[in-house]
């Protein structure tokens, strides 16, 4: 089974879109050294934010 998580990133008013990368790359690895793998990112049309998602395996124990 997957866990799924997402996380929202609002960026600074007029970044140039190089810049997204180094923001969403912090983001990625926050979230990688407490075990979520990246998925994808989905920038607004405005680019005002980005939305990243991670999943991670979850394994229950019985």
């Amino acid at each position: 089974m997957k866990e799924l998580k997402q996380s929202v990133i609002n960026l600074p008013l007029q970044v140039r879109p190089e810049k997204i990368v180094d923001h969403i790359e912090k983001e990625v690895k926050k979230h990688w050294d407490q075990g979520w793998l990246f998925v994808k990112a989905e920038p607004d049309k405005l680019l005002e934010s980005v939305c990243i998602y991670f999943e991670r395996e979850v394994i229950i124990d019985e």
